[in-house]
């Protein structure tokens, strides 16, 4: 297999196994009320939100210090591990009492599946251990056949069982999430990578934390939008502009892609010191991704209308295509900064990739809220333009004098 798709696979996958929940919803709505699919929906952000929490930034953590930290391979897995499974069970136990102290209204009766759910999510973190170790073939694997059971499984369930969305949804997260921690895990055990003992430094504490505080910063602005367009211009609007968003924000998933691929590459030059090499691969997938986008934005733009009524009906495509091209330059604009983040984050300057993504939500975030109901529903892809145009700029600039006046 060429190398160059080999390295790119375990982000393919990542993503894969990521959008499944958004390929449910299009599937159940062909086949479940609107009650129960939007019971889904409020399950599916609920999770997602959730598993931000109990990730805490140590994917990212493995796959920084794994290629580093050679011959301490045992140590770091093991604290990982450890400490991630420590967090699920917290947040499992502290979301029963949550909801059961207020009469199930968090999870609507989905206490025990929602909690099993969360335990199970530190497969995430269990299947990118092997992309810090550099076996990229097994964690594309492991995500692909994540993806697969958590989508297929509610299909079957749904269709042949007339099971619930809701319920089907969840027996097949389950299956993904458990069997996909179980078997992996396993494997570590055989490659007697994971040992009883419990050792984490400060450092990779900070590094967990950080990465913690970007992923949150993305999470809040990308979900912004769809609570002030409900508060500020009703229902009916964030039903076209939430549709028109998901198709316009497409381009985020370039940046798990790169993400997963740069961050043990990036950190790998680092600890072999290869500085020319670091800074030509950050400027050439830079580029790359402005490429990519630029062409993908052209279309977007003498094709909006037919493009949206591909996924949506008549009603969405006239209300709302025209935001589409201007939605997806927003998105495309934090992706290009993919590669400067992740240089931060392997030379061990994440906290200016932390502070510079506060930044940038809170930006977008003030800036939108303020002046979108006075200038209207469009202004909002456009303070996401300026937002997100400021931050690539910054963090570009950051991560170039960096690498050229970084002492090693």
């Amino acid at each position: 297999m060429n190398n160059q798709l080999k390295n790119y696979l375990p982000g393919f996958g990542r993503i894969f196994s990521y959008v499944v929940p958004v390929i449910l919803v299009f599937v159940f709505g062909k086949i479940s009320s609107t009650d129960e699919l939007g019971k889904l929906n409020y399950v599916v952000s609920l999770i997602t939100l959730i598993n931000v929490f109990t990730d805490f930034g140590l994917s990212e953590m493995v796959q920084r210090f794994l290629p580093i930290e050679l011959g301490k391979e045992n140590r770091i897995i093991s604290a990982g591990l450890a400490l991630e499974f420590f967090i699920t069970f917290l947040a499992a136990v502290t979301l029963t009492v949550v909801d059961f102290a207020t009469g199930y209204a968090l999870t609507g009766g989905y206490t025990l599946l929602f909690a099993i759910t969360i335990f199970f999510s530190t497969s995430n973190l269990v299947v990118l251990i092997f992309n810090g170790l550099g076996k990229s073939w097994y964690t594309s694997t492991y995500f692909f056949a994540m993806g697969f059971l958590q989508l297929v499984i509610p299909i079957v369930l749904a269709t042949v069982l007339q099971t619930p969305a809701v319920e089907a949804f969840f027996i097949g997260r389950i299956i993904g999430f458990g069997l996909l921690t179980i078997v992996p895990i396993l494997q570590l055990i055989s490659l007697k990578l994971v040992k009883p003992v419990f050792q984490i430094s400060r450092r990779e504490i900070r590094f967990a934390v950080n990465s913690l505080c970007i992923t949150f910063s993305y999470t809040a602005f990308s979900q912004w939008d769809s609570i002030l367009v409900t508060a500020a211009f009703g229902l009916s609007a964030n039903g076209v502009y939430k549709s028109i968003s998901l198709l316009g924000s497409a381009s985020y998933m370039f940046s798990t892609i790169i993400q997963t691929k740069l961050l043990p590459e990036f950190s790998g030059l680092f600890r072999q010191q290869e500085s020319t090499i670091l800074l030509k691969r950050h400027k050439k997938n830079t580029l790359s991704l402005i490429g990519i986008c630029s062409v993908i934005f052209v279309f977007a733009l003498l094709f909006k209308s037919e493009f949206v009524t591909m996924f949506f009906n008549s009603e969405i495509s006239n209300a709302g295509a025209y935001l589409l091209p201007i939605i997806f330059v927003g998105a495309s604009l934090y992706v290009f900064a993919i590669p400067s983040v992740a240089v931060l984050q392997s030379v061990g300057k994440e906290n200016q990739a932390r502070n510079f993504s506060i930044m940038q939500s809170t930006g977008f975030i003030l800036l939108s809220g303020l002046l979108a109901p006075t200038i209207g529903l469009i202004f909002i892809p456009v303070a996401l333009i300026i937002s997100n145009l400021i931050f690539f700029v910054i963090i570009y600039i950051k991560a170039v004098g960096t690498l050229k006046t970084f002492r090693w």
